[in-house]
């Protein structure tokens, strides 16, 4: 056997097993379970983008009255209106990434439908015995094979090499970002929750001091009944009062809020970089990786 008869056998080998291949789910089924997990953990960070964004809904419908007669008005939300934006977005890029392996699940299916897998055979066949026939196959031969390769395999291919980077690169990544995420608004939730409740236990100042129950008229103070004890008294009532308007001092729920927010923040980043590279930037490096190879080697024998 000389070694271009044994070229030709092994080129010849190399189409059955291809064509074998796109007839089976050797690649389908792994594709399909990655696809499926990145879905799922896709609208799991939406769920909770959501989530955040409820919070900041409810810390910007919250407002503080505090001060004694000249009063000051404060809207909690106002701390998170930066972040508010940043978390829409987010949450918009978390649901495009669950259409994009979405659209990955569907590509699968399609191309491990039977016409499919018949046209993949069917162009391996014809190029199979061109290059029998002849030393060289036409150019145009090469690129419908190339291109039936990339629509039966590509995907495939592309979910089983993104499954493994993940796996090996991103996916502590990722746990860490989303647990973080998901602490972050708990606690956004819970300060608002807990700011509101001290909100409504905080006493109002007593009005109309010296009035008749039913009666819009102002009575004249006894000096005998408001001094001295009377005084003192009415002191009491407005220390009481200030310590609890001390209690409700906003700021630190604020301060609290923007740390939160921060934490928040970082983890989105985090999150919209894991996001990116696998629905993104992988799988073009890796369809590009796969077209350069198929192309070289399919053009490679042309020139043999």
């Amino acid at each position: 056997m000389t070694i271009e008869t044994g070229k030709r056998v092994f080129v010849l080998a190399l189409l059955l097993l291809v064509a074998l291949a796109s007839s089976s789910s050797v690649l389908d089924e792994p594709a399909t379970e990655y696809v499926d997990a990145g879905m799922k953990r896709a609208l799991t960070t939406f769920a909770i983008a959501r989530a955040l964004n409820a919070a900041i809904s409810l810390a910007q419908g919250t407002e503080v009255t505090v001060g004694i007669g000249a009063a000051l008005t404060l809207s909690v939300g106002e701390a998170l209106d930066p972040v508010n934006d940043l978390v829409e977005s987010f949450s918009d890029l978390m649901l495009m990434a669950s259409v994009a392996f979405g659209i990955q699940k569907i590509l699968i299916v399609i191309g491990h439908y039977q016409y499919v897998q018949w046209l993949v055979i069917g162009a391996l066949a014809v190029w199979g015995t061109v290059y029998l026939l002849a030393r060289k196959t036409p150019r145009w031969l090469d690129q419908i094979l190339v291109l039936m390769l990339l629509v039966r395999f590509a995907v495939p291919v592309v979910g089983v090499g993104s499954d493994a980077i993940y796996d090996r690169i991103l996916s502590g990544e990722y746990q860490q970002s989303a647990t973080g995420l998901s602490a972050a608004s708990a606690s956004v939730e819970s300060t608002i929750t807990e700011l509101r409740q001290e909100k409504k236990s905080l006493p109002q100042p007593e009005g109309n001091a010296g009035t008749n129950p039913g009666s819009t008229t102002q009575q004249p103070a006894d000096e005998s009944i408001w001094w001295p004890w009377a005084k003192g008294n009415e002191d009491s009532r407005h220390g009481n009062l200030g310590k609890a308007l001390s209690k409700l001092d906003p700021r630190p729920y604020i301060e609290n809020l923007k740390q939160q927010a921060g934490v928040a923040v970082d983890h989105m980043i985090n999150l919209i970089v894991v996001f990116v590279l696998q629905t993104v930037l992988v799988p073009m490096f890796l369809l590009w990786a796969m077209y350069l190879a198929l192309r070289s080697v399919i053009g490679k024998q042309n020139h043999s």
